[in-house]
Parts: C-alpha cells; structure tokens; sequence
C-alpha cells in the first residue's frame, strides 16, 4: 500500500528514530521530506513517476499521511538531536493569470492551491486550502482525529524548491478546463521549463509575508541542457551559467528586501538518474559520461562579439 496506507507513517517515524539516532551527533539540519508534492501528486495521479497511478483519491490520500508522518517525524528529531533544526523541502511553482478574467483568476488561485498552498497552509496551521479543498470535490483525504494538530507542528526551516512559474487560463470559463501554459515558450531550458528568474522573487516575498518563516533555503534551482563534450574536450555550458546568474541576482534582491534566506543550493553537483527521465536530463555543474563514468567539469566562453 505504500504511503497510502496509514501503517506508513509509523515504519517512517521508526526509520527517522533510528537515522537520527545514529547520525544526529554530526548532521545537525534535517527535512523530514523533499518534494512531497512529487512523492503524490506527480507519482499516484500524473502518474510521472512510480508507481505510475493515475488516481486522485490516492493521490490526495498518500499528500496527507506524508504530512501526518513529518509531524509525528519532528519530535523524535528534536528529541534524538537536541541541538538540531529540522524542517522540511517543499517544491514550489508559483502560477500567474494568462488574462485579467475572473476566470483565469479562479482557476489561478486553485493552481495555488493544489501545488503551492498544499502543503504549505496545513504545515503553518492553516488547514487545507478551501478553493483547492472545493474543487477537489469527493477526491479529499480522510482525515483522522488529530492530524491537522500533528502536521502543524512548529517549523525550524523551510525549504524552497524553485524552477519555474506556470501561466494558467481558463479557456471553457471552468475551473476544472483550467490550461497551464508558459508565457515565453522562445526562453525554455531544454526540459521545455521556462526560465523565469522573477518568479523566485515572488515566491521568496510572498512566503515571508504571508507566513513569517524565520529561515529559507532555497534547496534546489538548476536548468536541464542537453551537454555535449566539443572537440576541445570541454562541456562549454553558457546557457547553464547564465541561468544561475540571472537567478542567484534575483536571490540577492530578495535578499536586500528583507527575506531571510539562509542558504542556496543548485541542483545538481553531477548529471545523474533523474527519475522518469533516466539519464537523458542533464542538471549538473559537472557533467557525466554515463558510460565511462568520467566526469568533466563544465567550462564557459565568453561568446564572440557577433554572437
């Protein structure tokens, strides 16, 4: 039954008491979860990722016993490193109106909802969304007696996943028609993602004054190029570089406005198995020849002036 059945839960606060347990001497920041939204949204009803559902039910099912098992996780934490932060990851992909109809609003507040505030509200002690509750209809989890309690225990940290925005219109005037697209299709990584570095911005500011977290990290930003090794030996990789200077000077603005961020982290150190995508998405600073294994550390050109 996996994370679907609430048995789940207590193997996971058993595996945390005995990971802590044995590391919490050294490793002194922990996050219960990364990316619960892909865990089930994205794994049991888009069915992108194992095990390949396409069941909302469970899917909703599994988002809130993940949230359950944080909450029960934090204490044995707390209790097992005493001198610890703990926190959790969550993905983040601020939606944006294509037009100025009401519409495009709705159906833009339960994109938010339904990935951004998930999550998030029931964590700050909030409870689920209510538009993104209403338009999931008979699809909402059970929820035991409680839970809403457990989930919202006090955060040490959030981390903020980041790496793209959506544009969201309601072309049928139903919510449920809804369409997410991108704005700039010209300016794209080569996962097809947008590059959209003010949408970090936004979402930073948004999260600080909306929930007063007192620590951010933003734990993963990074870009998908499809490198090649040129006749030099080299991976010259200036899409990359500029995409992370575009985005780490959009962090330091938000920075100077007064978010706490404490900490970035790029996605990733080396191109690796990334999920459904295999070996065929490359994020990494270093890139990896998958069947030598020989790493090549990526190297930037300045481009001629008629470039």
């Amino acid at each position: 039954g996996g994370w679907a059945d609430r048995a789940t839960i207590d193997a996971f606060v058993r595996y945390v008491d005995v990971v802590v347990s044995r590391l919490g001497d050294r490793v002194k920041y922990w996050a219960t979860h990364n990316e619960p939204w892909c865990i089930s949204i994205l794994s049991n009803e888009i069915g992108e990722h194992a095990p390949g559902l396409h069941d909302r039910t469970i899917a909703l099912q599994v988002a809130h016993n993940l949230l359950v098992a944080h909450g029960k996780a934090v204490p044995v934490i707390r209790q097992r490193c005493l001198d610890g932060k703990v926190g959790i990851v969550l993905n983040f992909t601020p939606a944006y109106p294509a037009t100025d109809s009401e519409a495009d609003a709705r159906a833009t507040q339960i994109a938010n909802d339904h990935v951004n505030r998930w999550f998030l509200d029931p964590l700050m002690g909030r409870g689920y969304p209510q538009a993104g509750w209403e338009a999931y209809g008979e699809d909402v989890p059970e929820i035991a007696r409680g839970d809403m309690g457990t989930i919202s225990v006090p955060l040490d940290f959030l981390g903020v996943n980041y790496y793209t925005r959506s544009v969201v219109h309601d072309p049928t005037d139903n919510s449920n028609g809804r369409v997410l697209n991108q704005r700039d299709n010209g300016n794209v990584t080569d996962r097809d993602w947008e590059i959209y570095p003010q949408g970090m911005y936004d979402l930073l500011t948004w999260l600080h004054s909306e929930y007063q977290i007192a620590d951010l990290f933003l734990t993963e930003n990074g870009a998908s190029y499809n490198d090649t090794v040129s006749s030099d030996g080299h991976v010259h990789d200036p899409l990359r570089i500029e995409f992370l200077r575009q985005h780490l000077a959009t962090l330091l603005r938000a920075i100077d406005a007064g978010v706490p961020v404490r900490g970035y982290f790029c996605w990733s150190l080396l191109d690796n198995f990334e999920w459904a995508y295999g070996t065929s998405s490359r994020f990494g600073l270093t890139y990896t020849d998958f069947e030598t294994q020989q790493r090549i550390c990526l190297l930037y050109t300045s481009p001629s002036p008629r470039d």
